[in-house]
């Protein structure tokens, strides 16, 4: 609705802007077909001007008449001229004029002549102190007018109506933008809606009818076959999951078993050296393979929303020490050095969350520094808080990633597309699982590395109460 809102927003003033394009494009054609004839025009000089420099400059001397041509303008123009004296009506003067016409004229011929033509010849009569001086020009070089007169009452009343004129033209505008407004509202306005509802995944149900009738039922069809992939994805991610889950459990009993002879075996000390070194090889794979279902496990209940969180005051500080302390107390051949750097003003920093998940994604950043540096390494947990956020770093100086591998790392698209051909554990499962937890718990996840310089990620958390999350709000 809003975009069919701003739509017609627009059409008044698209209105208006069309309505002054059409006034300036039929001015430009109308200069555009006059400019000959507007050039045309102002090649003559005004033929009344004209008259009243012959009739300055037509003298009388000793009773003859002289013209000085050289007070004139430009006489070429003219065909000819004569000078009527008062009263008679007499021709006193004349210049080029035709041979035909009279030497003595009429008042009605004189009256004629002030006015529109005399045979053909378009002509101007001036008052002259001798009587009436008449200046002829070309036939069809000029048009005259021969009822050049209005009523007062119409001169007086034109504002009037060009301002009735204007209301009236305002009205049929509004008529009609309204009238389109109805028209676009009821034929754009669903199918407007229908688009913006396309993105939400809403059933589309639009009238297919009229002008737009086919475009409706493009859109209620690309709901239809959107509607339809949803019900696909819906049912691959179940049946992902089922498949997960079951194949999980299919393999967590064997897993058990293997697990439980290997600890039997550890514990016989009558076991030959070399036998001891492919149990305990069993015992470690078997362990990886536990761990990496367990991730699969973990991650796509975080994914299909199927694990509820469970806050509770979590002291970082503590439960940081706890972690560090379980894995010195393995055995790592002394291949690892751990390192634990807090403030004493952070110690009693409390956050609210899942103290199993944010347990879960600090053991898998640990966990990533150990599986990729067998040679061995220093691992360093920091715990540091600012006004609106807690920050967790582990950091290990072993060998680190490249920048293209970084990238990947931080763009793996699926949990699915976490293991490699040979399904060796990478980096990408453990970070998409620490990315899931944080995620829930309103944080962020900084990670940074370099070949040959170690690897490093941080976890910020608001210091701000987390509310329980249901299935459709994780």
């Amino acid at each position: 609705m809003n975009e069919n809102r701003r739509l017609l927003k627009r059409f008044p003033l698209t209105l208006i802007v069309s309505g002054i394009a059409l006034i300036l494009l039929n001015l430009a054609l109308f200069i555009f077909f006059m400019s000959p004839y507007m050039e045309d025009y102002q090649r003559h000089d005004d033929p009344l001007a004209v008259a009243h420099q012959m009739s300055d400059a037509l003298q009388k001397q000793n009773g003859i008449y002289r013209l000085d041509e050289t007070k004139i303008e430009d006489l070429s123009q003219t065909a000819w001229a004569m000078l009527l004296q008062n009263g008679s009506a007499k021709v006193v003067w004349s210049r080029n004029l035709p041979d035909d016409f009279p030497q003595v004229y009429t008042l009605a011929q004189v009256s004629t002549m002030s006015t529109t033509y005399f045979r053909d010849y378009p002509t101007f009569t001036v008052n002259n102190s001798d009587g009436v001086l008449v200046v002829g020009y070309p036939k069809n070089s000029f048009f005259k007018l021969v009822d050049n007169y209005w009523p007062m009452r119409f001169i007086k009343s034109i504002p009037t109506l060009a301002l009735v004129v204007l209301i009236a033209n305002a009205l049929l505008l509004t008529l009609f933008y309204l009238r389109t407004y109805r028209v676009m509202n009821r034929s754009v306005g669903p199918l407007l809606e229908g688009i913006s509802s396309l993105p939400k995944q809403q059933p589309l149900s639009i009238k297919e009818k009229g002008l737009l009738g086919d475009l409706a039922c493009s859109l209620n069809q690309a709901s239809e076959l959107l509607a339809e992939q949803k019900e696909l994805l819906n049912r691959r991610d179940v049946t992902r999951m089922n498949w997960i889950t079951g194949v999980s459990h299919d393999i967590r009993t064997p897993l058990s078993i293997i697990l439980g002879y290997a600890d039997e075996l550890k514990r016989d000390d009558q076991m030959p050296e070399e036998s001891r070194k492919k149990m305990l090889l069993i015992r470690m794979e078997s362990l990886r393979i536990k761990n990496l279902v367990n991730d699969l496990n973990l991650v796509s209940k975080l994914e299909y929303d199927s694990h509820l969180l469970h806050i509770e005051p979590v002291f970082p500080a503590k439960f940081l020490r706890g972690l560090i302390a379980e894995y010195l107390n393995d055995d790592f051949e002394n291949h690892y050095d751990f390192e634990f750097f807090t403030e004493e003003k952070d110690l009693s920093v409390s956050i609210q969350g899942d103290a199993n998940l944010l347990g879960r994604a600090v053991r898998n950043l640990i966990q990533n520094s150990i599986n990729h540096n067998p040679q061995g390494c220093r691992i360093t947990v920091k715990l540091r808080t600012e006004p609106e956020w807690l920050r967790i770093t582990v950091a290990d100086n072993g060998r680190g990633v490249s920048s293209e591998k970084l990238l990947q790392l931080k763009h793996t698209p699926h949990y699915m597309d976490s293991t490699d051909k040979q399904m060796n554990l990478r980096h990408g499962l453990g970070l998409m699982i620490v990315n899931k937890i944080v995620e829930l718990h309103h944080g962020q996840v900084d990670i940074q590395s370099e070949k040959g310089h170690g690897f490093k990620t941080t976890l910020s958390f608001p210091l701000f109460e987390i509310k329980p999350q249901s299935k459709s709000s994780i």
